[in-house]
């Protein structure tokens, strides 16, 4: 009724000022045309989304205009809270490795120390440290035990050293890594041929008597290697290696013919295996160069012997000396 009462009266208004028929229709046509889009925008608009609280609770409806029903508002009756998702803890594990190095560069045959201290293990878990390498075809090529390790490379490369630590009777196990780069040694390094030679055998007799052994008179259960040390040496290296003994091995080193005077270490235990005298001059002489003249390399049982034995062993001696 509306647009009827608004159609007569612009029809009047234009047969007044005396407006052609065909003008008025068109003008009429716009006048319609906006109106209808005027009143679909006014009364078919939705009315937007309800207020609603963080549940969703009764949204109002907002503009909704002539009693509309609230839009989209909705109940909120689905936007309860998805459930408790726990406290986001996760559970650590009983052994997380981690394998350190104060020195990651180092200089051939410079010692410096594997550190497994900032391991994290569960309190009350017993575990074991085992240091290792891989070798050029993927074996395994055993370094030693302990939580602090101290280690030398005798040749240039960027080494991965690798930290096992394993529960002691269990099965929880986790490694890391940590890398060396070892370079070039600046000044000379040179290796000693000794008057017994490179290789030895100990002969290994219960009561511990005198005889003839490999070494001379009353050598049983022992051996002794001599050499000239060079003048300026600052750095000794002796390693002896075996394949098989009964009993621990015990290797010393020193100046003159003393076998009781010298640096000392022993192995703790049979079985094949290594030991590396490692002798900084400022730590054995008061002087920063060794005592050049005779020296020695003392090699024995670490215990008194019950069953005979041969142990065979290999023996090689390094000094430094700088330029």
């Amino acid at each position: 009724m509306r647009i009827r009462a608004i159609y007569m009266r612009i029809t009047r208004i234009m047969d007044q000022e005396g407006i052609a028929a065909w003008q008025a229709k068109v003008a009429i046509f716009i006048v319609g045309f906006i109106l209808i889009i005027a009143f679909y925008a006014v009364f078919t608009g939705d009315g937007g989304d309800g207020d609603g609280d963080e549940n969703g609770d009764d949204g109002d409806g907002g503009d909704g205009g002539d009693g509309g029903d609230g839009g989209d508002g909705g109940d909120g009756e689905d936007g309860e809270d998805g459930g408790d998702g726990g406290d986001g803890t996760v559970d650590e594990p009983p052994i997380i490795a981690r394998a350190v190095t104060k020195k990651e560069e180092v200089e051939v045959y410079e010692e410096f120390q594997l550190d497994g201290s900032p391991t994290y293990v569960e309190p009350g878990l017993e575990v074991t440290y085992e240091w290792f390498l891989f070798g050029d075809f993927g074996e395994t090529i055993h370094l030693g035990y302990g939580i602090l390790f101290d280690h030398h490379f005798t040749e240039p490369g960027s080494y991965a050293v690798y930290l096992a630590v394993e529960e002691v009777g269990g099965s929880a196990t986790d490694s890391a890594a940590v890398h060396v780069n070892v370079t070039e040694y600046t000044g000379e390094i040179r290796e000693i041929k000794t008057e017994e030679g490179e290789n030895g055998t100990i002969t290994v007799v219960p009561s511990g008597g005198g005889g003839i052994g490999p070494g001379g008179i009353g050598t049983f259960n022992e051996a002794t290697h001599h050499w000239e040390m060079p003048r300026d040496a600052v750095r000794l290296i002796v390693e002896l290696t075996w394949e098989s003994a009964d009993y621990p091995m015990e290797c010393e080193a020193g100046a003159g013919d003393d076998p009781d005077s010298g640096d000392k270490v022993d192995s703790e235990e049979g079985g094949s295996g290594s030991l590396v005298l490692d002798i900084l001059a400022e730590d054995s002489v008061d002087d920063d160069e060794f005592e050049d003249g005779p020296w020695y390399t003392h090699i024995t049982l670490a215990l008194e012997p019950l069953t005979p034995d041969q142990i065979d062993y290999q023996i090689s001696i390094v000094v430094f000396i700088p330029d």
